[in-house]
C-alpha cells in the first residue's frame, strides 16, 4: 500500500468520522431546540413496555427475512438457485456495508453483486437484473405508499403546509427515479452507452491507469445479459408474483416496527395513525436513498422521522423523539451488528474496504492470469 493511498484512506476516514460527530451534534441540537432534555428521553426509555420493544425487534428481523425472500425468488427465474441461507447472510451484509460506509443503496448493492457472483461469476448482468428489478419494485411500493397515505391524510385534514410540501418534493423525486429505473429496463441502446460512456469517462479520468479495456468488455457484456434477464422477466410476469407478495410483507414488517415502538411507550393502539406511520416510512426510505456520506445514516433521517412522528402521529415532541431513538437502535444498531456476524460467517474480513479501483483492480489482475 502506498502513502499517497494511506494518505487518501485516512482522509475519507477523518471526513466520515467527521460527518459523523456533525450529524450527532444536529440531532441533538434538534433535541434542545424543542426543549427537550435528554434525560426525560432516557427515563422514558427505561420505562418501554420491553414485551412490545421485544415484537418490534422480531417485527424488524422479519423485514430483513422477507426482503430476502423477495431477492431469493427474484433470483431463481433467472436460473440462478444460491440456498437461501447464503442469500440471506448475503443481505445482512449489504445492510452493514451499507451503514458502515456512507452511499447508502449504493454500496450495499455493490456488496450484493461481489458476493452472488463469487458463487455464480458468469451470471453478472443476471444478477444486476434481480437487484434492479427488486429496486423497481421497492420504488413502486414506496411511491403507492406516499400516494395512499396523502389520501388518508387527506381525508382527515392532516395535511399541513410542511407536510404537504415535503410529500409532493418526495413523491414526485420518488416517480422520477422510478421512471429512470424502468428506462433502463427497456432501452437497452441507453443502457449500453450510459456503461460505454462511464468507463470510457472513468479511463479518460484515470489516463489509462486501471486498465479498463477488458473491464469495458465484460461491462457491455453483463449489459447485454442484464436485458435479457430483464426480458425473461417479462415473458413469465406470473414469476414475480411471490417477490411482490414478499416485499409487501418487508414493507409490513417495517411499518410494525414503527407501531409496536409507539405501544411500547404506552400509547394506546387508538391513538396512533396508521396512515402517518405509512407516509413517515415512505419518506424515511426515500431520504435514506440519498448518498449524504454519513456513516450509520445518523443526522437527517432522526430529524426527519421524529418531525414527521409530531405531525402525523402524536403531538408529544418528547415521545416522538424516544420512539425514533428506540426505532433507530432496532433498524441501525441491532441490524449493524448482525451484519457484523453475518460477514464474519462468511469470512469476508476485507469486504467493507473494498472500493471502486480496489474491484477493478482485482479484474485486472485475474484477467492478465
Amino acid at each position: 500500500m502506498g502513502v499517497a493511498e494511506m494518505d487518501s484512506k485516512t482522509r475519507v476516514s477523518l471526513r466520515s468520522f467527521t460527518l459523523l460527530l456533525v450529524g450527532i451534534a444536529a440531532f441533538i441540537l434538534y433535541i434542545y431546540l424543542f426543549n427537550v432534555d435528554i434525560p426525560k428521553i432516557l427515563g422514558e426509555m427505561q420505562r418501554a413496555n420491553p414485551h412490545f420493544y421485544l415484537l418490534a425487534l422480531i417485527a424488524s428481523f422479519l423485514d430483513v427475512f422477507f426482503f430476502a425472500v423477495s431477492w431469493h425468488f427474484l433470483l431463481l427465474p433467472l436460473s440462478i438457485k444460491p440456498r437461501f441461507r447464503k442469500t440471506f447472510l448475503f443481505v445482512w451484509v449489504s445492510l452493514f456495508i451499507d451503514l458502515l460506509i456512507p452511499a447508502e443503496a449504493v454500496s450495499g448493492e455493490i456488496s450484493k453483486i461481489y458476493l452472488m457472483t463469487r458463487d455464480h461469476e458468469e451470471e453478472t448482468g443476471k444478477i444486476v437484473a434481480s437487484l434492479v428489478v427488486q429496486r423497481i419494485l421497492g420504488t413502486l411500493v414506496t411511491t403507492l405508499t406516499l400516494v395512499l397515505g396523502f389520501l388518508a391524510l387527506f381525508m382527515n385534514q392532516l395535511l399541513e403546509g410542511f407536510i404537504l410540501n415535503l410529500m409532493v418534493l418526495v413523491t414526485v423525486g420518488t416517480a422520477i427515479s422510478l421512471i429512470f429505473l424502468v428506462l433502463l429496463c427497456i432501452k437497452e441502446t441507453w443502457t449500453l452507452w450510459l456503461v460505454d460512456s462511464a468507463i470510457k469517462f472513468a479511463d479518460y479520468v484515470t489516463r489509462g491507469r486501471w486498465k479498463l479495456q477488458r473491464l469495458h468488455e465484460k461491462a457491455l457484456e453483463a449489459t447485454r445479459m442484464f436485458h435479457q434477464a430483464v426480458k425473461s422477466y417479462g415473458m413469465k410476469p406470473e414469476s414475480l408474483l411471490p417477490p411482490i407478495a414478499a416485499y409487501i410483507l418487508a414493507w409490513i414488517s417495517n411499518i410494525f416496527v414503527f407501531y409496536f415502538v409507539f405501544l411500547s411507550l404506552s400509547l394506546e393502539y387508538h391513538q396512533i395513525s396508521w396512515s402517518g406511520l405509512m407516509v413517515t416510512s415512505a419518506i424515511l426510505v426515500a431520504i435514506k436513498a440519498v448518498p449524504l456520506g454519513v456513516p450509520f445514516e445518523v443526522g437527517l433521517p432522526e430529524i426527519t422521522m421524529s418531525t414527521l412522528f409530531f405531525f402525523l402521529v402524536v403531538r408529544n415532541m418528547q415521545v416522538c423523539i424516544t420512539a425514533t431513538i428506540l426505532i433507530r437502535i432496532l433498524t441501525v444498531w441491532v441490524r449493524f451488528l448482525i451484519g457484523f456476524l453475518a460477514q464474519q460467517a462468511l469470512g469476508i474480513h476485507a469486504l467493507a474496504t473494498l472500493s471502486t479501483e480496489g474491484l477493478i483492480e482485482e479484474t485486472s489482475e485475474k484477467d492478465s492470469q
